[in-house]
């Protein structure tokens, strides 16, 4: 049996970075986002403590869903690395098949969720994957759930400075990269909600950034307060992880019981020294670009703004550089 790891975190945290450098890893097998191609509406985006035992079940089974899958999405997002469990040549196969996948994708107008893989060109006679990394940027909410239904997992959940994260949703939102931006009003309905004092009223008032620093507390102040307890979750800091890659991802490959290979650690030479186009949708990035080019994305007022709201969380005190908080903060691994 695979042992299981999720990565989870808010949209634009170093989600997908963070996960494929797991993936770079010949034994481990990738699933991306695929609770969003299977969104299992049995289990509520935010599961309350409560309700969280009902829930146990359903989310075991939905894993189990989420593996086998082999959606577009789930399974064909670059690079694509070379497996231990692949047939001869699985990798360029798997390569062909994906970009012939996102060809027809493109020319038909289709959404990537409506395409799947025949066949992901694994060796059935091979020795199965050690790990199974699932990357999740809409598990927040059930956080706790996760890590009640599969205490053998191994759950990492990576922050990114809230003016960072806010600034390049905010930039997705307005070149069309990601869908137009919604409040979840299922968030109004969680003890930090109402700690804060948020109401409906308050969020018509709002900025959409504003609102997306609302989201941005509740869901991983919420999240921390699931996670931090356990012993099979890890809290960390986007800027930690980038600033000192090698030897903060091998604390979390030890974390999650995955041996260090070099092929890994070539992959994150390469990924947090890129110097050439800054794309959106990119694994690739320059570690200290990426960390302060908020600063020109935010107006000075948006930016003071996202401060009022954060400041109102312990998690400010994580980043004290750039927020004021009184709380003791959260200590990251």
């Amino acid at each position: 049996m695979s042992h299981l790891i999720f990565i989870i975190g808010a949209p634009r945290s170093g989600t997908t970075w963070l996960a494929k450098v797991f993936d770079s890893h010949p034994d481990v097998l990738y699933r991306h986002e695929p609770d969003l191609v299977d969104p299992a509406p049995d289990i509520p985006l935010v599961c309350n403590e409560k309700d969280r035992v009902d829930h146990v079940e359903a989310i075991r089974r939905h894993v189990d869903r989420w593996v086998a899958t082999r959606n577009l999405k789930a399974v064909g997002t670059f690079p694509v690395f070379a497996k231990s469990f692949d047939r001869p040549f699985g990798r360029p196969a798997r390569l062909l098949t994906i970009g012939a996948l996102r060809l027809k994708q493109t020319l038909s107008g289709r959404a990537v969720h409506d395409h799947a893989l025949p066949t992901e060109f694994h060796d059935p006679k091979a020795r199965a994957p050690s790990h199974v990394v699932i990357k999740s940027i809409s598990a927040l909410g059930r956080a706790g759930v996760l890590a009640e239904a599969l205490p053998e997992a191994r759950i990492i959940l990576i922050m990114r400075n809230p003016l960072a994260q806010i600034a390049s949703r905010s930039i997705g939102v307005a070149r069309a990269k990601l869908e137009a931006y919604r409040f979840k009003p299922e968030l109004l309905d969680t003890p930090q909600a109402r700690r804060l004092e948020l109401t409906a009223g308050v969020l018509e008032r709002a900025t959409m950034q504003e609102q997306m620093a609302w989201e941005w507390v509740i869901l991983n102040e919420k999240a921390c307060d699931e996670l931090t307890p356990r012993a099979n979750a890890m809290v960390v800091r986007y800027s930690d992880v980038v600033m000192r890659p090698v030897e903060r991802m091998r604390a979390l490959f030890q974390f999650a019981g995955v041996s260090w290979r070099a092929e890994t650690e070539a992959f994150i030479r390469r990924s947090v020294n890129y110097r050439g186009p800054d794309l959106y949708f990119q694994v690739l990035k320059d570690a200290e670009r990426s960390l302060n080019k908020w600063r020109d994305s935010l107006s000075v007022p948006e930016q003071e703004r996202v401060r009022s709201v954060i400041e109102q969380s312990h998690l400010a005190g994580l980043w004290p550089e750039h927020f004021r908080s009184a709380a003791q903060p959260l200590s990251p691994a």
